[in-house]
């Protein structure tokens, strides 16, 4: 009784911390066309709508279950998405300020001509996210992942991108004349170029790798045809037969290294017509490995 009783407050601990870092979706609707969804999600101690044009500005959804949700024109000023899953969320238009996305999953999602500006994305998974038209003014992207995503006229100036992964991604900053937004134009394109070039060492490397592999293949090749070359040379079971009617090759039995030896006595009273004797002699010899010689050897 006691076990079942441990089990059942194990189960509802596990149960309490899943539905604690995911939320739960009490009122849900899926838009047939957009897939998009929007209700209402319980997490955190609070009930958070979830539609188009609301205001979540402040509210603690850290570890949210929130993909493929609708938050376009959303007010999301300091709200707490850290660690939430916001894989395919619409966030277009939305204002963005000082919201924390640090560990987020944001990868698909669209933040196109949303305001950014000082939103902590460290470490927040942007893959293939359409961020085009943003202002990330003074936003921090430290060890983010922006592969292939989409920076199509965006303000960087101030943002931080040390340690972020960028390959891939389409980035065409906006620009204009003061100095520091030009230097920062100036920092993100050499960390572009940075980046390709650790890509193209990367490729090296492995051209190098693969170089390598095809000359050892290579050596092995050329090893296998000298010893088929070798083998070739020898001769084949027709060319040792010999010519002569009746004769005989003996092979190693399929199924063993044996091999069995026959012998039958004839007679003859003119040398040219030859009867068999009754009763035939055999023997099975066991061929051990390497190279051994036999001959037979009469008896008087």
């Amino acid at each position: 009784m006691k076990k079942t009783i441990l089990m059942t407050l194990l189960h509802f601990v596990l149960c309490s911390l899943t539905s604690f870092s995911q939320g739960e979706w009490i009122e849900e609707e899926i838009d047939p066309e957009t897939g998009l969804r929007t209700g209402k999600i319980e997490i955190n101690g609070v009930i958070a709508t979830i539609n188009s044009g609301v205001d979540l500005s402040g509210i603690n959804l850290e570890g949210a279950d929130l993909k493929r949700a609708n938050l376009e024109r959303a007010i999301l000023i300091s709200t707490n998405f850290k660690g939430a899953n916001l894989e395919g969320t619409n966030l277009t238009y939305s204002r963005l300020n000082s919201a924390n996305f640090s560990d987020a999953n944001l990868s698909e999602s669209n933040l196109s001509y949303s305001i950014i500006q000082g939103s902590d994305f460290s470490s927040a998974n942007l893959y293939k996210a359409n961020m085009s038209g943003t202002n990330l003014g003074n936003a921090i992207f430290k060890d983010s992942n922006l592969e292939n995503a989409y920076l199509f006229n965006v303000n960087i100036q101030g943002a931080n991108f040390s340690g972020s992964k960028i390959n891939g991604a389409a980035v065409y900053p906006t620009y204009n004349s003061s100095n520091e937004s030009q230097q920062a134009i100036q920092n993100f394109n050499l960390k572009i170029q940075l980046e390709q070039l650790k890509a193209m060492n990367s490729i090296s490397d492995k051209i190098e790798t693969l170089n390598a592999r095809i000359n050892e293949l290579a050596v092995k090749v050329q090893e296998k045809d000298e010893k088929i070359a070798i083998l070739k040379m020898r001769p084949t079971l027709e060319e040792v037969q010999e010519g002569r009617a009746g004769s005989v090759v003996l092979t190693v039995e399929p199924d063993g290294d044996n091999i069995t030896l026959g012998l039958t006595i004839e007679q003859s009273d003119n040398l040219v017509e030859w009867t068999k004797l009754n009763g035939d002699m055999t023997r099975t010899i066991p061929i051990p490995d390497g190279k051994k010689f036999y001959r037979f050897a009469l008896d008087k």
